[in-house]
C-alpha cells in the first residue's frame, strides 16, 4: 500500500433519534479532511474493544491522530471533580489512554488536537486544569462562539521546538475551543507554545509526538499552514 494509514480516533455520542437514543461512534469529518489533503489515507478508529483489539489498531496503522472531545474525567490525574467540569466519559478516557500508550511504545508517530493533547498529557502523569477561567487569573476566552474557522487569539512558538520547524512561524493565530488546559506537564513533554495569558497551547516528545490545544483541521481552509501538522503525521508514519 503506497499511502500512510493514519488512525483517527474517534469519540462516543447519543443522538434522540425517532428510532430511540443511539449510541454512536463517529469523528468530525474535518479530521478527515486534514488526513485526506496530507496525502494519508484515514481510518476512524471507533473507541471500544479490549486489549487485543487495541494491539490489532496499532498494528494496523502507521500513524495516529488523536481529535478532540469532552472533558477527561480528573480521577485519571487522581483529582475530585470541580464544579465546571463539563460531561464526562470514563469508558471512552480508559480506552484513549489504553490505546495511547500502546501507540507509544510501537513508536509510530501521534498528533493530538484539544483533547487528544490532554490524552497525551494525562498519559504521561502530567495534570489539567479543569476549568480556564476558575483557575487561571486573567485568562483569554478560550471557548470561542462562532465558526470554528475564526482565529480569535494567537499562540507564541518556541523558536528551535519541533513545532515551529512544522508551522515555520514564531506565532500564529488560532482558533479556541476548549475551556481546559495542561497545569502539569507530562513527563518527558516540553512546551512548545502557550497563548498570551500563559496557557500551555503545544508540546512535544522526541520527533514523533506532538499536541497542539487549538483545532487546525478547521483552519485548513484559512489558514494554511494549519495543513503542515497534518503532513508532518503523514510524512513521520
Amino acid at each position: 500500500m503506497d499511502k500512510k494509514v493514519i488512525g483517527i480516533v474517534g469519540n462516543t455520542l447519543i443522538s434522540n433519534t425517532p428510532f430511540g437514543d443511539m449510541e454512536r461512534a463517529y469523528v468530525n469529518s474535518a479530521y478527515v479532511k486534514g488526513v485526506l489533503r496530507a496525502g494519508g489515507l484515514p481510518v476512524i478508529i471507533p473507541c471500544f474493544g479490549d486489549p487485543d483489539v487495541i494491539s490489532s489498531q496499532v498494528e494496523i496503522c502507521d500513524g495516529f491522530l488523536f481529535t478532540g472531545g469532552g472533558d477527561i474525567d480528573p480521577s485519571q490525574y487522581g483529582e475530585e471533580p470541580d464544579s465546571r467540569l463539563g460531561e464526562i466519559d470514563p469508558e471512552l478516557d480508559t480506552f484513549q489512554l489504553s490505546l495511547y500508550v500502546e501507540v507509544e511504545k510501537s513508536g509510530k508517530p501521534v498528533l493530538g488536537i484539544c483533547r487528544g493533547l490532554q490524552i497525551i498529557n494525562t498519559a504521561r502523569q502530567g495534570n489539567l486544569y479543569q476549568d480556564i477561567n476558575n483557575q487561571i487569573p486573567n485568562s483569554y476566552q478560550h471557548l470561542q462562539s462562532g465558526k470554528r474557522s475564526h482565529s480569535v487569539h494567537k499562540v507564541a512558538i518556541d523558536e528551535g521546538t519541533k513545532v515551529h520547524g512544522i508551522l515555520g512561524q514564531s506565532e500564529v493565530s488560532v482558533n479556541s475551543l476548549h475551556h481546559q488546559s495542561i497545569r502539569q506537564l507530562g513527563k518527558g513533554l516540553t512546551v512548545s507554545a502557550r497563548a498570551g495569558d500563559g496557557v500551555i497551547e503545544a508540546v512535544e516528545s522526541g520527533d514523533k509526538i506532538i499536541g497542539v490545544q487549538w483545532h487546525p483541521e478547521d483552519m485548513i481552509d484559512s489558514s494554511k499552514v494549519m495543513n503542515n501538522l497534518f503532513q508532518w503525521l503523514v510524512n513521520r508514519a
